[in-house]
């Protein structure tokens, strides 16, 4: 399954993409790693922001009784769990995912007011964009190639393309079989710069 939309979470005028997984694929060998490559420190700090807000986003989550899960994900933020219940009646479970949805976007809503972000413009998404490339490149994942032109990228992310090129969109592309725990270890160094792309990965003891 493949969704592609502008979400509005934390306020992030970002592109994202969230592709879900049949299965866990066989482990594969995983990739060598660049020794002389530091990543920019804006990474760093994404990802330490992303921790903060996933604490106070799980807090709110908890206090209103959603069984939603935030975790930090490559310096953003990543979900998982199901609202609603199986075990009510069709009218129950709608009226129940209603008033969780609501309370999803009170939840939202609050983090973005805790958590302001500062909108950047197109040339620093490119920018940001471009320092994830070379840090996936530089942590085994040379194959993902170059970006396409500033102008280029830029006319694509104004029309909200789903096409838009970004590195994960790549490792995806080359390697749909990547293990979860490959995913996670190259996300946890390299964050997402200038558009957001997450992999959810199904349980597998809840799959046949």
């Amino acid at each position: 399954m493949h969704l592609a939309a502008r979400p509005s979470l934390l306020g992030a005028a970002l592109l994202a993409a969230t592709l879900l997984t049949a299965c866990t694929a066989s482990p594969v060998a995983g990739p060598t790693p660049t020794t002389d490559y530091t990543p920019p420190a804006w990474m760093a700090q994404a990802q330490e922001s992303a921790e903060r807000k996933a604490v106070a986003l799980n807090s709110c989550l908890d206090d209103a009784g959603i069984g939603i899960t935030a975790v930090a994900d490559g310096g953003s933020i990543a979900m998982s769990g199901d609202l609603g219940s199986r075990d009510v009646s069709e009218a129950e479970g709608a009226a129940r995912r209603d008033a969780e949805d609501k309370a999803m976007e009170r939840c939202i809503m609050d983090l973005e007011a805790a958590f302001p972000v500062a909108e950047q413009s197109n040339e620093v998404r490119y920018d940001q964009m471009t320092q994830t490339a070379e840090c996936v490149r530089a942590n085994g994942y040379p194959e993902i190639g170059e970006p396409p032109s500033r102008a280029a990228w830029v006319d694509a992310y104004d029309d909200g393309s789903p096409q838009l090129w970004s590195p994960y969109q790549q490792v995806y592309r080359l390697h749909p079989d990547i293990t979860e725990e490959a995913w996670r270890s190259l996300r946890a160094v390299c964050a997402d710069g200038g558009v957001t792309f997450t992999l959810t990965f199904d349980d597998p003891s809840t799959t046949s």
